[in-house]
């Protein structure tokens, strides 16, 4: 699922997203610098539980206003659920729009409003919210 992943702090010169879902943490994604300075990236995420990072100017860290857990090094990782359920609906639903299509019917609105409400109830993460903009 298309997920969009954030870095809202400034003053970064340089920020890439590391996580078990590319390649086990071994490839890395660069964030896009926005123009207030924030960093941000939409990247596919298959369903499952993930955890990530960002590097920021070659330094590892997580972002302390997401959810997260502890890793194996007595650092944290940031986490991510995605449903494989909404996964799946979310791809039929794509591959049934009409060209040039851009905006969902009330039915999908309502059923992806309804996960990003369950997701932020159980703290693991905003990744529907870019299928909203």
């Amino acid at each position: 699922m298309e997920t969009a992943f954030e870095w809202p702090y400034r003053g970064a010169s340089h920020v890439v997203l590391r996580a078990q879902f590319l390649d086990n943490w071994t490839k890395e994604v660069p964030l896009v610098q926005e123009p207030n300075n924030t960093w941000s990236v939409v990247v596919p995420v298959p369903p499952g539980h993930w955890e990530y990072k960002f590097v920021v100017d070659g330094t590892w860290v997580h972002d302390p206003a997401r959810p997260s857990q502890p890793d194996a090094f007595g650092s944290h990782n940031n986490i991510i659920n995605i449903d494989p359920m909404v996964s799946k609906f979310h791809r039929y639903r794509i591959s049934r729009w009409p060209q040039g299509a851009n905006r969902y019917d009330e039915e999908y609105l309502r059923r992806v409003k309804d996960v990003i409400s369950f997701e932020h109830e159980r703290g693991v993460g905003p990744s529907l919210k870019s299928l909203l903009q």
